[in-house]
């Protein structure tokens, strides 16, 4: 080293190196000044701190909006924007962050909390935890739910902000903690607090709810399945979540240790999980390649959660999707995915919005706009996972629209990051109970990546039933006398007799069309792909598959 060299270090982060600062190994002539960074191990200066900087991921430094870094840097600063171009420092009138990314703080807000008050005394203790549960009403008019233990983060505009406790789900929690609303002025940008609501149950209620997320099967690809127990009820639970595999799946592992292991299903212990708590695990596999199984053909997987102290509490959960060689990465997904469409009106439908940043730069914000088909109940809306819960905040109006906001989510590109540039939000929502049987029910979103064009999902489409029909479905072997040719064809199906009724669907289970007492039907209109066909013979319903190649 030579003797007139200098080393000046501000409002910079020195973290995960494989250096540190050694002032000793310097030479008496060199002069040291570290002030208002983030030294790994600490080091002497003003305004230094040595916390972790929360980063998006090792990929993407930037600091998450809890970080330490944020307004922590010295204000004498010669440069006017960050290393992207943003306003530096941002609100005006403010710190600069330490590092290279100068973060957007510019939002007032109001955070609420609500927890178990088990010894009704009005005072959170140690021991009582947060619930997903209760509700608020804002300034006397937006009434929003809480389905999360993270609690409910309201964005506040300059002026009076009112908050206060709203009583739903038919009375089943009750208030234990004063004051019943809270009033606030918001008069400056950094506005900023927390309150919080104790709850106790007028009922014991039992409750658990198995859920799966998956990405998109594709064939040969490894991906990463979450399952998942959800405390729906009053109670406090504990228990097992098993997560079992389809056994044509390869190269299986779970991502966090098994408590127990039973030829193909895992099994993890769950405690303490609150009302409204979610408990999650993880498990990689790899997709069977084109060689292995058709294009088309359904993986099935079953998430079961049974209690500890109720062996009668248990839920299961069976998720099924087509392997794809090729897919819409933003799309969205209904449960149950039964191939004639039906669901049940006394049972929760379950969506799936799935959403990958395949641009070239990451994105700051992703907007998820969901709105209800109105012959849902809104008031049984369930959050019931999603890939980034630290960055979500979302609302559901009195009109039905869902608004999921992933703030500040930095979704990394695909090709930077393939693993890490998609997510997801899944919930549950019950049909209205006076609807009569066959009535549709329609979902689409629109999802929209910083200030882009909205991308929007394929639309899902269920019709409701008290009961699903007692039908019977043969195969060939058992019903010979009807066959199908040929199969591939480029336009024309023929049927070895007439047929009584027959309907085609695609594999996303939209209708394509319908004819009756036929022998012979034609696709030529359809592009390639694969084809359900629904064939009613004599009173009874045969499914067969149709290939269209061109």
């Amino acid at each position: 080293r030579s003797n007139d060299v200098n080393l000046n270090i501000r409002n910079s982060i020195l973290w995960e190196n494989d250096f540190v600062i050694i002032p000793e190994s310097w030479s008496s002539n060199h002069i040291i000044k570290v002030d208002h960074s983030l030294v790994q191990g600490g080091y002497v200066g003003p305004g230094n701190i040595q916390n972790d900087p929360l980063f998006v991921n090792d990929d993407l430094l930037i600091p998450f909006e809890n970080s330490p870094c944020l307004n922590a840097g010295n204000i004498d600063i010669d440069y006017d924007y960050d290393i992207i171009g943003n306003i530096r420092p941002y609100p005006k009138g403010s710190n600069p962050d330490i590092g290279a990314y100068e973060i957007n703080q510019n939002f007032a807000h109001v955070l609420t909390k609500f927890y178990l008050d088990a010894n009704i005394n009005g005072v959170q203790d140690v021991d009582e935890g947060f619930i997903g549960k209760g509700a608020i009403k804002i300034n006397e008019e937006k009434i929003v739910l809480n389905t999360r233990v993270d609690g409910l983060f309201t964005l506040a505009d300059s002026g009076s902000l009112n908050i206060s406790y709203e009583q739903l789900d038919n009375q089943l929690w009750y208030l234990t903690s004063a004051p019943v609303d809270y009033s606030f002025e918001v008069n400056e940008q950094e506005f900023a607090d927390t309150i919080y609501f104790g709850l106790f149950p007028s009922r014991e209620i039992k409750n658990i709810e198995a859920g799966i997320y998956s990405p998109a099967l594709r064939c040969s690809r490894n991906i990463v399945m979450e399952f998942s127990v959800t405390n729906g009820g009053t109670t406090v639970e504990g228990g097992v979540l098993w997560a079992s595999m389809d056994p044509r799946v390869s190269q299986v592992y779970p991502l966090i240790q098994e408590d127990y292991d039973d030829s193909g299903s895992y099994g993890w212990d769950y405690n303490n999980l609150f009302p409204g708590e979610t408990f999650t695990r993880s498990v990689s596999f790899k997709v069977p390649g084109v060689t292995e199984i058709e294009q088309g053909e359904r993986l099935t997987f079953i998430s079961q959660v049974i209690s500890d102290e109720d062996p009668d509490c248990k839920d299961d959960f069976v998720y099924e999707d087509e392997v794809r060689c090729s897919y819409d990465p933003n799309d969205k997904l209904v449960n149950p995915n039964r191939e004639d469409q039906l669901a049940l009106l006394d049972q929760d439908v379950t969506y799936t919005i799935r959403f990958q940043n395949v641009g070239n730069d990451f994105a700051d914000d992703v907007l998820v706009i969901d709105t209800l088909d109105s012959n849902f109940d809104y008031s049984s809306f369930k959050l019931l996972n999603t890939s980034h819960p630290e960055q979500l905040r979302y609302t559901l109006s009195l009109e039905g629209i869902l608004n999921f906001d992933f703030h500040q989510i930095y979704l990394p590109d695909s090709t930077r990051d393939e693993l890490g540039s998609n997510g997801f939000v899944m919930y549950s929502i019950r049909p209205d109970s006076t609807l009569v049987d066959y009535s549709t029910i329609e979902n689409t979103a629109h999802i929209y990546f910083d200030f882009n064009p909205a991308i929007v999902t394929n639309t899902t489409t269920n019709e409701v039933v008290r009961e699903y029909p007692t039908v019977t479905a043969f195969d060939d072997r058992l019903w010979p006398e009807v066959k199908i040719f040929p199969n591939p064809t480029s336009a024309l199906v023929h049927f070895s007799k007439i047929i009584d009724q027959i309907e085609v669907y695609d594999l996303n289970g939209k209708f394509i069309l319908e004819d009756s007492n036929i022998d012979i039907i034609d696709l030529g209109n359809n592009s390639n792909g694969i084809y359900m066909l629904r064939i009613v013979e004599r009173g009874q319903v045969i499914i067969k598959k149709i290939m269209i190649i061109k």
